[in-house]
């Protein structure tokens, strides 16, 4: 994976940190990461506050690995923070 992304054996997930400078920010990759989540049907466990979000992907239930799709969707996560914050900054 990436260098924002940190690979976790037991269980099996990956989980990455974002900081974006406002609010507002914030708020337009929550709506993007909903948007993607749908249309991919994966779901990342999500916990913000005012200026952050911490992401988690887990495997699947019972599965001992992420899927290239779980891995293809925590990229695609990624993509859309840095071109978020490549629009603020």
């Amino acid at each position: 994976m990436t260098d924002h992304w940190q690979e976790i054996q037991r269980p099996p997930r990956l989980e990455a940190r974002f900081d974006f400078p406002d609010y507002g920010t914030l708020r337009a990759f929550l709506d993007e990461a909903a948007e993607l989540s749908e249309r991919t049907e994966i779901f990342a466990d999500m916990s913000f506050d005012r200026y952050s979000v911490r992401l988690k992907v887990q495997a699947p239930d019972g599965e001992n690995e992420l899927t290239d799709a779980q891995r293809s969707y925590a990229r695609d996560l990624e993509r859309l923070a840095l071109d978020q914050l490549a629009i603020t900054g």
